[in-house]
Parts: C-alpha cells; structure tokens; sequence
C-alpha cells in the first residue's frame, strides 16, 4: 500500500516554488496530487497519513475531491493531529479512517480577513457559512450532540475529539494502539530552514559568479576540487 502524507500546513502550490512542499512543514497540493496518480495508474492501494493543523481551505478542498475520485482502494489514518481544513478532510473522506491512541481531531469555524465596509464583512461572513455548513451537518448526522457541535463552531471556539471519540461518533472505525510514530515540529521546521538555506545559498554563488553555473548538486560548502599537479620539469641532458 502507497502511503501518502499529509504533514504540517496545508498550502498553496507557490510554496513549491521555495522547496518547501516536502519538508513536514507544509503540505502543498502538487506531491499530494501526483503521489494519487501515480498510484492509479499502478493499480496501487492509498493511504493518506495526516498530522496537520490545517490550512487554507480551498487547497485542503482540493486534495480532498482528488482523494475522493481516487478509483484504487483507499484509507485515512491519523498519526497526530487533524484540525481544522485536516480535520473536515478526514470528516468527508468517505472511507475507513483509523487512528492512533494520541490522536486528536479539532474542529471550528473557518475565519477570513476581510477589508471593506459592512457590505464586504456581510459578504464574507455568508462564505464562512458555505464553508462551515458540510462539517456542521456531517457531524450532527453521525450523532455528534447539536448542542456541542453549534457550541464549537461559535466565534473564537474550538471543538475537540479524542481518538475515543472520534470511534465513538463514527469518525474513526478504529483505534491503533500505541501512539503515533510522527515527526515532531521542531524537526520538519528544521529541515525546512536547511533546505531553504541551502536553496538561498546556491542562488548566491550563481549570482556573484554568472559565467561558471555551479551544478546543482554542489552546495556553498562542498569543498573545492585540489589543483591538477603540475607536470615534471624536463631533466637536464647529460
């Protein structure tokens, strides 16, 4: 089975123009959308692990159609944390979801920046609506009590499920035991810094010397190659 990761931020492609789709810190739709074609076109089996706090809803949407369609055999597990765009993705995956015995999911109301008059804040305060209305709904189907879920997504609140929980609404169809083998945040920050530090490294020695392009697998700190030796002076004659 072809696991796929969800990890850290969900993010426009342009993040991808930095190298810094694959680092665990942001989840960028491009690798999320190959990884699924590829394996269709293998005839492979899916899953899709999460450990994200969400992210931007439109690019979590999309990921989330795409899975959807995915005509192979496919699951969702959660190693950590799903909330928020991660958590309405596991909500309407439409397939088995298992999680892990640390695992949490969040749920709240989506929020914008609007600048404008009254009309403007109206107009984005009815998108929030459209976009919370499929969670609210999803989760009072599955018996998530009314009263807890209207509580959740009111303003500035959040609404969190254990893994438990998560079983117990129907979520989830089972727990893993043990807890979630999972990246930490301090290490995929870190490897995203070293990345782009090396990215920015290498444009820097392309831009002080534009007539010899470094290869792209030479970094700023490769060592230089040592100088050919110097061929042998001729011996006197005799």
């Amino acid at each position: 089975m072809k696991r796929i990761e969800i990890q850290g931020i969900i993010s426009p492609a342009a993040f991808d123009l930095f190298g810094l789709g694959d680092t665990g810190v942001f989840a960028t739709p491009g690798p999320f959308l190959k990884a699924l074609r590829d394996a269709e076109k293998k005839g492979e089996d899916v899953e899709v692990w999460i450990n994200s706090p969400g992210g931007d809803v439109d690019v979590g949407n999309e990921m989330l159609a795409a899975f959807q369609s995915f005509k192979g055999y496919k699951c969702v597990t959660v190693g950590g944390l799903a909330a928020s765009m991660a958590a309405n993705f596991v909500l309407q995956c439409g397939c088995r979801v298992e999680v892990h015995e640390n695992s949490r999911l969040m749920f709240h109301s989506a929020s914008s920046l609007t600048w404008g008059g009254a009309g403007a804040l109206r107009d984005t305060a009815e998108a929030i609506d459209k976009i919370n209305a499929p969670m609210i709904a999803r989760l009072k189907e599955l018996g998530v009590p009314a009263e807890k879920v209207d509580e959740g997504f009111s303003e500035g609140r959040e609404f969190w499920l254990s893994a438990e929980e998560a079983v117990q609404y129907g979520i989830a169809a089972k727990i893993v035991k043990g807890a979630a083998p999972a990246r930490s945040a301090a290490f995929a920050a870190c490897a995203a810094f070293q990345k782009f530090s090396r990215l920015a490294a290498e444009a820097k020695l392309e831009h002080d010397n534009p007539e010899n392009k470094m290869d792209k697998k030479t970094t700023a700190a490769d060592p230089e190659p040592a100088p050919a030796p110097a061929d042998p002076a001729p011996a006197d004659p005799a």
